[in-house]
């Protein structure tokens, strides 16, 4: 009985250790934008698969919100922001969003999507009486929020740096030279 005590002990501690040792206060305040960006995008989880349910039984606050909605909401967030992460949506500046961000985007929402409607059902959660239409809607959603909150972060980050350019500035064209164009 004390040895159990003990290795969870020492099993807790050395999770401890890993954890605050590969998070630092450094690389928390060098990558403070990408913490920013995950946590709005595991606000949109939250707000899109709410909408999803809104939108398919009209009702936030029924018997079937409190059993399905309110179970699988904190598992929304968990399933997704490690496919999020996986498929590398906070290793690009958002500034420089392109097209293969987006198909990134597309890919990890409809995986993580999937995986949420396995990990649902195996909880016996989704069994009886539940629309699997809610998954479509929040797929649906959520993509489109992805995309559009970067899409609006670049248009803003490139208005805000065009009223910021001091004339001694040149305006140069590069011409078919894509995303390696939009770097220079």
């Amino acid at each position: 009985d004390k040895s159990i005590f003990k290795n969870l002990t020492y099993l807790f501690l050395s999770v401890k250790v890993t954890v605050t040792g590969a998070i630092t206060r450094r690389h928390l305040t060098d990558n403070r934008s990408q913490i920013y960006l995950m946590l709005a995008d595991a606000a949109l989880c939250l707000l899109s698969f709410s909408l999803a349910h809104y939108l398919r039984f009209e009702s936030l606050t029924g018997p079937l919100a409190q059993r399905y909605l309110y179970g699988l909401l904190p598992w929304v967030v968990v399933v997704r922001l490690p496919i999020f992460i996986y498929f590398g949506f906070y290793h690009t500046l958002i500034r420089y969003i392109s097209i293969y961000d987006i198909k990134m985007i597309i890919k990890g929402v409809a995986i993580s999507s999937l995986l949420l409607i396995c990990f649902s059902y195996f909880l016996g959660l989704t069994i009886y009486g539940y629309s699997r239409a809610v998954f479509f809607i929040d797929w649906f959603c959520l993509t489109i929020m992805l995309v559009g909150m970067r899409v609006l972060i670049k248009k803003l980050h490139h208005r805000y740096r065009s009223s910021a350019a001091s004339d001694n500035e040149k305006s140069v064209i590069i011409w078919g030279a894509g995303d390696a164009g939009e770097l220079c």
